[in-house]
């Protein structure tokens, strides 16, 4: 009889382990891209990922009007000044000027 607790206490605990590491997995799975707004630092219109920071409190002014904004996939945790790390999901950028914030 002892044995068989021991077994069906091994079982239950596997069983959690498998059924918390299934909710773990699918969060991961769906936060592993996320488009978010990256701000142009150059002013013209680019593809290269280093032309573009992460600023949380950034905006866009409306004159002069200059490549400003586009949302870029992200991946993993944003820190200000952080470049984007996937693909450019605006085929162009939001007009403006940005403000430097």
């Amino acid at each position: 009889m002892n044995n068989l607790k021991k077994l069906a206490l091994g079982l239950s605990v596997g069983a959690m382990a498998i059924g918390f590491s299934a909710f773990k997995s699918s969060e991961n799975a769906n936060a592993k891209f996320a488009p978010q707004k990256f701000y142009n630092t150059t002013g013209v219109q680019s593809n290269d990922p280093l032309d573009y920071q992460y600023r949380p409190d950034g905006a866009c002014e409306s004159l002069p009007a200059a490549a400003c904004s586009a949302l870029w996939n992200h991946s993993g945790t944003l820190s200000e000044g952080a470049h984007p790390d996937g693909s450019k999901v605006s085929t162009t950028d939001a007009i403006g000027t940005y403000d430097g914030n």
